[in-house]
């Protein structure tokens, strides 16, 4: 029996006042914000991510767009590229979300999909925290896919002017499947995730953020060979109005093999 393989999706998820004088009189300006208030966009979203809810104000929409570059001990710097177009917008109730990865460069010969993922979902308030849920379908190369179903629970706390920790924790389903060269097969894992980050801004307009993620698998079918995945995620974050600047690392440990990869992209809201 041919012998599956889980390979979890990792993930990246982008995206006015006016001053008027009614009199030729010039009207005084409004006295300053008290000391701790958030800084806004003009769109009244705040610019320190610290500041910034879990779920979007109603009507906001946010366009994420990023390259994920990857390296390991069988792939060297820039031999695969992606590119990751995703969106998300806040009815107020819920905020659904849709994205898209895509194969920009693979090495001669790789064999791999262009569409290497699709995913959707929605994320709503619940109580103090926001609860999510997203399927994805991630299929590197023709024949091979996974299917993904995957629910969680976020919480952000504020601990200081400067200071924000993130943690969610959830479970995963996977099904597998394999139809190539004749042979096919299937499988499953269940497991569960979990994520912690630290969020600290150094600047009113930039931020760095640090964290972990645990991917535990608890069972799966006897022909699926499953590891823990650990995701280590170190970002730099500078807001310019309506647009986010972004560069990240992560770091993904499954069992004997690891891979690094750099993210750049940019969170724009034009809504």
């Amino acid at each position: 029996m041919n012998r599956l393989s889980l390979a979890p999706p990792l993930a990246l998820s982008l995206v006015a006042a006016a001053a008027t004088a009614a009199h030729a009189q010039a009207v005084p300006p409004p006295p300053p914000p008290p000391s701790g208030d958030p800084v806004l966009s003009s769109s009244g979203y705040p610019l320190a991510l610290v500041d910034r809810p879990l779920v979007l104000p109603s009507g906001m929409l946010e366009v994420d767009g990023h390259f994920w570059i990857p390296t390991n001990d069988g792939i060297d710097l820039f031999d695969v590229v992606t590119m990751t177009l995703a969106g998300r917008y806040s009815t107020g109730t819920v905020e659904p979300f849709a994205g898209l990865e895509l194969l920009l460069i693979q090495p001669d010969g790789g064999g791999g999909e262009t569409l290497w993922r699709m995913f959707a979902g929605a994320r709503a308030p619940v109580g103090p925290g926001a609860a999510r849920a997203t399927v994805s379908r991630f299929s590197p190369t023709e024949g091979y896919s996974t299917l993904t179903f995957d629910g969680r629970f976020e919480y952000k706390q504020k601990l200081g002017a400067n200071l924000a920790v993130v943690a969610e924790g959830g479970a995963f389903l996977s099904l597998l499947s394999l139809d190539f060269g004749g042979m096919t097969d299937s499988g499953n894992a269940f497991g569960l995730v979990g994520r912690g980050t630290g969020q600290v801004q150094v600047a009113p307009t930039a931020a760095i953020q640090g964290g972990l993620e645990l991917q535990i698998p608890i069972s799966s079918s006897d022909n699926v060979t499953t590891d823990t995945v650990t995701v280590l995620v170190g970002e730099g974050l500078y807001a310019l109005d309506k647009l986010d600047i972004f560069a990240r690392l992560e770091i993904s440990i499954a069992g004997d093999s690891d891979t690094t990869a750099f993210l750049v992209g940019v969170l724009a809201r034009p809504l």
